[in-house]
């Protein structure tokens, strides 16, 4: 007797059946068909002992002599080969003809008819099929050079130059998994190092590869088209030289332009697409008459420049010399010309101020890059996107994995991201600094690092050390209050999330471990986790590489609410839409 949970979620008591679900009735009709010839095959089989790894090497067919006489002295009754018809007992003991199927009624030749018992009695799928039908087709195969048992086949395996696999003890958190699950598990990875050495030694990958400079397009396709491309010295140029100077990236500039010369920062040195020449990307700096009138007062010297949003590309040639401003959220400089404490930009078409301690740092005052050990060795950097996502294995399980695509590894039931995540980390640290390589017989320099955490919703927010969404604080991007999601005139630049502000709060936040509740009412304030990403050891802006996944926003709720409102427009209306 059992006690089975019915779908109302009541206890019912009885007895289970053990019932076998009836197959539909051609499956039975080819399953019985191909047993009966397989029951009957018999293949004298010459085996020769000229190999070391297996005895039977080789071996003779008899032309399927013997196997066809099996087959014609078969005399089995078999189902109605109508799936339409019901099974009766008249037609049960309905005989098949083997020696009329074998005469061309049924099967044109021996080949045919053995490739058809084949199929069925082993369920082949219409690509392994195909497969097996091109290697046999293949004009260098020849059927005497196969060994007789599958395990000499696998066995060429550990011949092939394949990639090792690493493996790494990860401790389950028993409040995640069964209460009979083991305190520890393996994850499996693959090392980023061995990537990247495998695809610089393969031609046929390297040559698929991009290493140059950051372009500038209008439609911005592929990841060099984009800003963390074009700034962050782990990608892109850092420095050239001009005149006998040597300009580097975040360093500012006076240069001319219509005549006139102004102020500016290098941001990039970058290619244009249209015609593939040099431009200097620089962020444009006004001085106090450079301002619009209403910002114009005592309080706001000369003396001073204003950073904007906006930049320019210019030639080598319109540099004019370099100069030495101090941004006054770094440390102060004892010499300087001029002093930026504010931001101009434009919110809701009217020009507003923010203070210079509301930006996104430039890559170049947070990163450190190594140095080649040679200045005649080829540098190859290497921009990594990890993607990370929660599943579910079943669709009724409440367990969910963790993948780590990069890798190619998983996540097990009950581990932590902090945990499989430390190699992926290790090799990142190495990767920023810069290790030598052996490409062929040429040692290269090869550097690169974390660019983007493509991540859904939830997780992306564990990336970025932010609450999730659910929560009242709960965008990655800025500090809106859940309430004012919908505010179309909310000021995102005056009150976003910058990387290092975030770092003061993680610091404040590690002061007051030893008072739980503080540290927990100042997490929530601020939409933060009480610690931050494991993530954060690498080089990287959490806010800035941490976008929005295009595809999870419209794939969900977000893709149907799109659906609808497309179906409610008409033609000339959706149109007009698509166009904006």
């Amino acid at each position: 007797m059992h006690r089975v949970r019915t779908k109302t979620n009541k206890f019912t008591t009885g007895r289970i059946r053990n019932t076998k679900k009836t197959k539909p009735q051609f499956v039975q009709r080819d399953t019985r068909v191909a047993n009966i010839f397989q029951n009957n095959l018999r293949v004298n089989v010459e085996s020769q002992h000229n190999s070391e790894t297996d005895d039977t090497d080789t071996f003779q067919w008899n032309n399927g002599e013997e196997y066809i006489s099996n087959i014609e002295n078969i005399s089995e009754p078999l189902e109605n080969t109508d799936v339409n018809a019901e099974l009766s007992d008249t037609n049960v003991n309905t005989v098949y003809d083997y020696s009329s199927s074998l005469n061309g009624q049924c099967f044109p030749n021996i080949s045919v008819f053995l490739i058809f018992i084949w199929t069925v009695k082993h369920i082949i799928g219409t690509a392994a099929y195909k497969d097996l039908i091109n290697i046999l087709k293949h004009p260098q195969f020849c059927i005497f050079d196969l060994p007789n048992d599958l395990s000499t086949v696998k066995k060429y395996r550990n011949k092939l130059p394949l990639m090792p696999i690493s493996s790494l003890t990860v401790p389950i958190l028993q409040k995640n998994t069964l209460s009979n699950s083991e305190a520890t598990k393996e994850a499996y990875y693959f090392s980023i190092l061995n990537h990247i050495e495998r695809v610089l030694n393969n031609p046929q990958l390297k040559k698929h590869t991009y290493f140059g400079a950051g372009v500038e397009v209008t439609n911005k396709r592929e990841l060099w088209h984009g800003t963390l491309w074009h700034e962050s010295p782990l990608f892109d140029l850092t420095s050239i030289s001009y005149n006998d100077v040597i300009y580097s990236t975040g360093e500012f500039v006076m240069y001319e332009f219509d005549n006139v010369r102004y102020y500016g920062r290098i941001l990039a040195f970058i290619q244009v697409e249209e015609n593939g020449s040099w431009r200097i990307k620089i962020q444009k700096l006004l001085n106090y008459f450079d301002l619009p009138r209403i910002f114009r007062s005592a309080s706001r010297g000369t003396d001073q420049l204003w950073m904007t949003d906006d930049f320019i590309l210019i030639r080598h040639s319109q540099i004019i010399k370099k100069v030495v401003i101090w941004l006054k959220d770094t440390d102060q400089i004892p010499r300087y010309e001029k002093r930026i404490s504010e931001i101009l930009y434009k919110h809701n078409n009217r020009y507003t101020i923010r203070p210079i301690e509301q930006r996104h740092h430039h890559p170049n005052e947070y990163i450190t890059m190594g140095i080649p050990p040679s200045p005649n060795m080829k540098v190859f950097k290497f921009f990594i996107d990890l993607y990370y996502d929660d599943f579910g294995t079943f669709r009724t399980v409440y367990h969910s994995l963790g993948g780590l695509y990069v890798q190619f590894g998983f996540i097990p039931f009950g581990g932590e991201f902090e945990d499989v995540i430390k190699p992926f980390i290790k090799d990142i640290k190495q990767l920023q600094h810069g290790i030598v390589m052996k490409i062929g017989e040429e040692e290269v320099w090869v550097t690169g690092g974390l660019g983007l955490t493509t991540a859904d919703l939830p997780q992306g927010n564990d990336l970025a050390g932010i609450l999730r969404q659910n929560a009242n604080y709960g965008c990655r991007t800025c500090e809106v209050f859940k309430e004012n999601l919908t505010e179309i005139d909310y000021d995102i630049k005056k009150h976003g999330r910058y990387h290092h502000l975030t770092d003061n709060y993680f610091d404040y936040l590690h002061q007051l471990h030893d008072i739980p509740s503080l540290q927990t009412a100042f997490a929530k304030e601020h939409g933060l986790c009480i610690k931050p990403n494991v993530l954060d050891q690498l080089f990287r802006d959490r806010h800035t590489q941490t976008p929005q996944d295009a595809f999870h926003a419209v794939a969900g709720l977000g893709g149907r609410l799109l659906n609808i409102t497309l179906e409610s427009f008409t033609r000339d209306g959706e149109a007009k839409f698509l166009t904006v």
